[in-house]
Parts: C-alpha cells; sequence; structure tokens
C-alpha cells in the first residue's frame, strides 16, 4: 500500500490532510490488526490478496478478491479475515479515502 499526504499552500482554504507518519502508523495498525486475525490455512497453500477499504469512522466500506489463490477456501478465509477484523479504530483526522485503501497478501501454507 502506498499513502501519500498533501501538503496545503496555506491559504486557508485547503482542507487539511493527514501527515504521511500519521498514515503510516495508522496503516500499521490496520495491518497487524488483520494479521492478528488470519487464520491457519487448514495445510492448504496459497496466496490470495484482498483490496478494501475504509471509512472515515474506521468502518469497511468495500472487501474484495483481487487475486484467487487457486483455492475457494483459502479466498473465502482472506475475505473473512478482513471483514472480521472491522470496525477499525478511526483514522487521523484528515485522512482521504486514497489513503484508507488497503490490499493485503494473505500467504497459507
Amino acid at each position: 500500500m502506498t499513502s501519500k499526504a498533501k501538503a496545503g499552500k496555506g491559504t486557508g482554504k485547503e482542507r487539511a490532510t493527514a501527515s504521511s507518519g500519521s498514515i503510516l502508523n495508522y496503516a500499521a495498525h490496520v495491518r497487524a490488526r488483520v494479521a492478528a486475525n488470519k487464520p491457519a490455512g487448514g495445510g492448504l497453500g496459497g496466496t490470495a490478496v484482498v483490496a478494501f477499504g475504509l471509512t472515515p469512522s474506521g468502518g469497511l466500506a468495500h472487501a474484495r478478491l483481487v487475486r484467487s489463490s487457486g483455492n475457494p477456501v483459502l479466498d473465502r478465509l482472506a475475505l473473512a479475515t478482513v471483514r472480521g477484523s472491522a470496525p477499525f479504530p478511526p483514522p487521523p483526522a484528515g485522512a482521504t479515502s486514497a489513503q484508507l485503501q488497503f490490499s493485503i497478501p494473505f500467504h497459507f501454507r
């Protein structure tokens, strides 16, 4: 995931955005929370990638499988892990919708 923060020009008309440091810390927290909920693959192997977005309050806006592991059971586990990890804490003030988009690979062995 790439997070970017926009800096205003100081005219007072720009919307405040979150600092890149606060976004990076938040992204790390989101990833750690998802990782803590990841189940074992039950002896099955493969890698599924799930993309998801969060709302300004930390709720799950959407989640979808963007790359299949080749095994529908593992794909469902990966999606269920993201869905079961929500809601997340509210993101930093000023976080943009682009900064609240994540893509996480799930490696099952």
